[in-house]
């Protein structure tokens, strides 16, 4: 039964190539590029019938490949399987000096006909593991550009990348392939305002690019490496038009892509670079877009419509012939005129679904759950329960306080045992919804939520509440931690803390849906990791000093080997 639909709609078309120094055309010049298309020429894959490749990288690559399924499935590709191996933040000499180390990367895979990448976040195997698993045709590696690694062209990132390089190649000979075909991903730069951007680069995002272009031609240089997928280039093209705004292309964290029209181009641009060669298919002949997209800030999602996707095609093209240069789009100086409404993923609110049985459980922690099995909770706050697909959560952010530190959602997992969508900046009237399909409920049944809150510098006192026919109540009573005191169903400590309450429904419900809220009492009296008291703070993400805090705040229970988030009958 189908609970969430998707509404998709377009194309797009992107990089590849050698070497040179950077900046705006008409600014410096470096040696002339050409495209290297003949390195695909006259090559089979290994097997003779399916391209095996392989992405190495950080979150900077899992954007640039998230919508290669999509692209993948639409365009009736079947001579193609996908992995990715991924460490948040990672650089290649952390892969080179933990190539054989336990629990380094995460790793997904993607076959024919499968919806989206399958695997988990949970760093639990070791890029040696991944690589002497198969024999790739193609190996993907990506250095981020955010750091040092990737400004200045050193000795010793020279020994770890062809040190890496070598150690791919002997774990490939393992599995009896001696000629794996390279590529790199030059991958996106930091938006204005982002805090190593200001510090490294006088919050000019194209001297940051010029430095990762030096550094870029020597790696090239020294390992030969001859073909770029240049998602950096594309986001500087599309940084000079209309369609950019203070967000700089980037979800509004000014480190990632933003979640529409980047992610969108820049899966097209490694579809033109490594599959149109291989497969013949033209990115402009795939009938897929991407044209949603969530009207908040801090998941900020250009839509791609037929007044942008010239705009887009255009700057994918730039970044495929010029790779390591900025193309001037300027001449796109008029703003696009669509206007911000919520995405088309939905819930299907029809009442012929599927009732739910007891106990409804939602696991938190030691890997079972993952966000490649949540693909609506980063981009809709939407947490489908695993076993029972027809029950969900939803977050509603109610207000921003700040603007200038908006709240976020994330996921927070670790090889330790953590395993929950995460979320920051939480504030007065922000609210959980939990939605259980049901049928043949009679009058006076209870239901007892239970779960493991986990805060550090969270608000303190929240109200559990439920919809008893079309009145919402709650069991709030008056609440005092560390002499604040406020009408709330439980009150959280820094840390974790277990919760426990009963909803009793005085009506009967022959077919319908329970709905169960958790709601922030107040944002302002908040739990403080420091003194494990409660304080008083006037807006979410700031001290008094106006120093920022890291007010993190999901479900999880170190304690205990199978956390979870719990529906059961009394």
């Amino acid at each position: 039964m189908r609970i969430i639909r998707l509404a998709f709609l377009l194309l797009a078309s992107l990089a590849l190539s050698c070497g040179g120094n950077a900046s705006v055309d008409g600014g410096k010049n470096g040696p002339e590029e050409g495209q290297t298309i003949g390195e695909f020429q006259g090559r089979k894959p290994l097997d003779g019938h399916t391209w095996k490749v392989l992405f190495i990288g950080n979150s900077l690559t899992l954007d640039a490949t998230y919508l290669l399924p999509s692209l993948l499935n639409t365009a009736g590709v079947k001579n193609i399987e996908l992995d990715r191996i991924y460490h948040g933040a990672y650089t290649l000499p952390l892969y080179n000096n933990n190539y054989a180390g336990a629990n380094i990367c995460s790793w997904n895979t993607w076959k024919p006909g499968q919806e989206r990448w399958r695997g988990e976040l949970n760093h639990l195997y070791s890029p040696k593991q991944v690589i002497e698993d198969d024999a790739y045709d193609i190996i993907c590696i990506q250095e981020y550009t955010g750091v040092k690694e990737c400004w200045e062209w050193t000795t010793t990132e020279s020994v770890s990348v062809n040190g890496l390089i070598s150690k791919i190649r002997d774990s490939q000979k393992l599995k009896g392939n001696d000629d794996p075909l390279f590529v790199y991903l030059f991958s996106t730069q930091l938006g204005r305002g982002q805090a190593r951007l200001v510090e490294n680069f006088d919050n000019d995002p194209v001297k940051m690019f010029d430095a990762n272009v030096a550094t870029i031609s020597q790696l090239l240089a020294s390992t030969g490496i001859k073909t770029v997928i240049s998602t950096g280039a594309l986001q500087q093209n599309l940084r000079t038009t209309a369609l950019n705004t203070e967000r700089d292309m980037t979800r509004g964290d000014y480190v990632h892509m933003d979640y529409g029209a980047m992610r969108w181009a820049g899966a097209c641009l490694v579809f033109k670079t490594l599959f149109t060669p291989i497969t013949g298919i033209k990115i402009e002949d795939i009938p897929f877009g991407y044209d949603e997209y969530y009207p908040r800030p801090t998941l900020w999602s250009t839509p791609v419509t037929d007044e942008i996707r010239p705009i887009l095609l255009e700057a994918i093209q730039a970044a495929y012939d010029k790779p390591l240069r900025i193309t001037d789009m300027s001449k796109y100086s008029t703003p696009p005129t669509y206007t911000h409404k919520p995405g088309t993923v939905f819930l299907d609110e029809s009442n012929d679904i599927e009732s739910v049985t007891f106990p409804v459980v939602f696991p938190v922690g030691n890997g079972s759950n993952d966000s490649a099995n949540q693909p609506y909770w980063s981009g809709y706050g939407i947490w489908i329960c695993k076993s029972q697909p027809q029950a969900y959560i939803k977050w509603n952010f109610a207000s921003y306080p700040n603007e200038g530190l908006c709240p976020t959602r994330n996921f927070a997992s670790t090889s330790g045992g953590i395993s929950s969508p995460a979320l920051r900046g939480l504030w007065t009237g922000d609210w959980y919804e939990f939605v259980l399909p049901i049928r043949d409920m009679p009058a006076g049944t209870q239901i007892r939520f239970s779960a493991p809150f986990y805060t550090r510098q969270g608000p303190v006192f929240w109200a559990f509440e439920w919809l008893d026919g079309d009145e919402w109540k709650n069991d709030c009573h008056s609440i005092t931690m560390d002499s604040f005191t406020r009408e709330a169903s439980f009150a959280l400590k820094a840390g974790t803390t277990n919760v426990s309450c009963v909803a009793t429904f005085s009506k009967k419900v022959d077919q319908g849906k329970l709905r169960f809220r958790v709601r922030c009492v107040d944002g302002t009296i908040q739990a403080d990791s420091a003194t494990l008291k409660a304080v008083q703070r006037q807006q979410p993400n700031l001290n008094s000093d106006g120093s920022d805090y890291s007010s993190v705040f999901y479900f999880h229970d170190n304690a205990k080997t199978s956390s979870a988030i719990r529906f059961e009958l009394e």
